[in-house]
């Protein structure tokens, strides 16, 4: 019940990197439910049905970037440990996990664009 409140909750509470994330994906045509619930356990910021593939928009701060938090604190860490974990059992429910970085979403959108098209759509045909 916690979980689908909290689902409930972030659809109508999206922040700005779901925001961001969400318009790429629309960008690109992707069919996709946003802060959906798998097996009641998981709320994944987007969730692709035709592929069983989840995506996720992490914040820097919040999961500890490796690059800008080399030396994580203890939230950090709890919610590193708590990814892989779900990553884990995504994986182990057929689930294929894509984990975008709120500073490529800011300083390298098109290149998180073209890594999602490939990702999801496959490769580019030359026009």
């Amino acid at each position: 019940m916690l979980l689908a409140m909290n689902a409930k909750q972030q659809r109508i509470k999206i922040n700005k990197l779901e925001r961001d994330g969400y318009e790429i994906l629309d960008e690109l045509g992707i069919q996709y439910k946003p802060q959906y619930l798998i097996a009641n356990k998981f709320c994944v910021d987007a969730f692709i049905p035709e592929q069983n593939i989840a995506v996720q928009f992490d914040g820097d701060y919040w999961h500890g970037h490796p690059e800008k938090f080399p030396n994580p604190d203890e939230r950090q860490i709890r919610r590193m440990k708590l990814d892989r974990s779900q990553d884990a059992y995504l994986k182990k429910c057929g689930i294929r996990v894509i984990r975008i970085w709120e500073s490529d979403v800011k300083k390298r959108r098109s290149q998180v664009r073209d890594m999602l098209q490939e990702l999801i759509l496959g490769p580019a045909t030359p026009a």
